[in-house]
């Protein structure tokens, strides 16, 4: 698991975790390479069916229940 700050959603990140009482997960598929937000940006066709199926399974894993990435604090 790789976990990283995203300056630009780091605000969004805090009130849902205040506000809501609700964890965050950054799910993204694109690489260094691909200048995310640059004036050069740009995306690969393959990375974006990679990051389909990425998802897909994402939500499967999530659908399935508790698992590593649940807060054992609180039993969820």
């Amino acid at each position: 698991v790789l976990l990283a700050m995203i300056a630009g959603t780091l605000p969004a990140n805090v009130l849902f975790e205040q506000v809501l009482n609700a964890k965050t997960l950054f799910f993204s598929f694109s690489t260094a390479d691909e200048k995310l937000h640059a004036p050069n940006e740009f995306m690969r066709i393959r990375r974006l069916r990679e990051g389909m199926r990425a998802w897909e399974q994402l939500w499967r894993l999530l659908a399935d229940g508790p698992h590593r990435l649940s807060d054992s604090t609180n039993g969820s």
